[in-house]
């Protein structure tokens, strides 16, 4: 018996087990010992079983995963083969030289604006940018919307003459989607207008970069719902950007990504104002990640 043990224990579960002696008792415990074992068999083998079926379902969904983004490939190949952003980009560049021509200087520098947005836009996310870069599409982006609603909105900033400031790098399409969303959801829904304001300091060894509006209360319920990933959109409608498509959320979790830091952003909102504030790590990225 201890014989038959010591093979089990050491994961021998085919081992055959006689009974041997004449007492009754020792049969039973030969019995009972002989049944353990067909039973942990028994049980392995269960467990084999089912971690095959789970390789082969996680395999499944790894190549549905694989055929959904082929799909969409395919879709985003579609669409750019309609229109031609550069051919967009080039027509929007004649049409602000025409302006220029003719006199009429508000015209020609809306669709300047609106070139340098869409050349911007081009390059995408996978490239990043300096501070500075982010805050000059910011620019252009405000001076569109205050062209369209005039002192229906009043965008302010409180940007420092800093170099280091200025070439600090940052994930680009990062500070346009947040002002939009400061629009979107605060400034558009007040009768009287309001302020966007963009702010930039150096505090300690971290850049704080503040977007604030005038607007509604914004539910601490749903700041941390934010901040923690887990919005849910309401129906099929998507938490995207009017301009770029790019929300708040894929924001966040390409900052985190970034600079490998989870506590990047915060919002605040109290007294009829609400600051989404970045606290990103003052580090030195190389050039070469522009």
């Amino acid at each position: 018996m201890s014989a038959y043990a010591k093979e089990v224990s050491s994961g021998n579960f085919e081992v055959d087990i006689t009974e041997e002696g004449t007492s009754s008792e020792i049969r039973v415990l030969y019995r009972a010992f002989g049944k353990m074992t067909r039973s942990i068999k028994k049980y392995i083998n269960e467990l084999k079983e089912k971690e095959r079926l789970e390789r082969v379902l996680i395999q499944e969904k790894y190549d549905n995963l694989k055929m959904k983004n082929a799909l969409h490939e395919a879709e985003l190949l579609a669409l750019q083969s309609q229109v031609n952003p550069h051919f967009i980009f080039n027509s929007i560049n004649i049409g602000a030289k025409v302006a220029m021509l003719q006199g009429d200087s508000v015209t020609c520098e809306y669709l300047e604006n609106f070139a340098d947005i869409f050349r911007y836009n081009l390059k995408g996310l996978d490239y990043n940018a300096t501070l500075s870069d982010e805050v000059n599409n910011v620019m252009a982006y405000m001076s569109l919307l205050t062209t369209r609603f005039g002192d229906f909105i009043e965008f302010r900033t409180d940007i420092p003459e800093d170099p280091e400031i200025k070439d600090f790098i940052i994930p680009r399409m990062t500070l346009q989607p947040l002002t939009e969303n400061a629009y979107i959801h605060g400034i558009s829904k007040l009768e009287e207008g309001g302020i966007i304001e963009l702010s930039v300091r150096k505090e300690d060894e971290r850049l704080i970069i503040i977007v604030s509006n005038s607007g509604d209360h914004f539910p601490e319920e749903a700041i941390q719902l934010i901040l923690n990933r887990k919005w849910k959109h309401e129906k099929n409608e998507k938490q995207k950007g009017h301009t770029t498509g790019i929300g708040m959320d894929n924001v966040l979790k390409r900052l985190r990504l970034f600079y490998d830091d989870y506590d990047v952003m915060n919002i605040i909102s109290k007294d009829g104002v609400t600051k989404v504030i970045l606290s990103l790590p003052f580090v030195n990225h190389r050039e070469e990640d522009l």
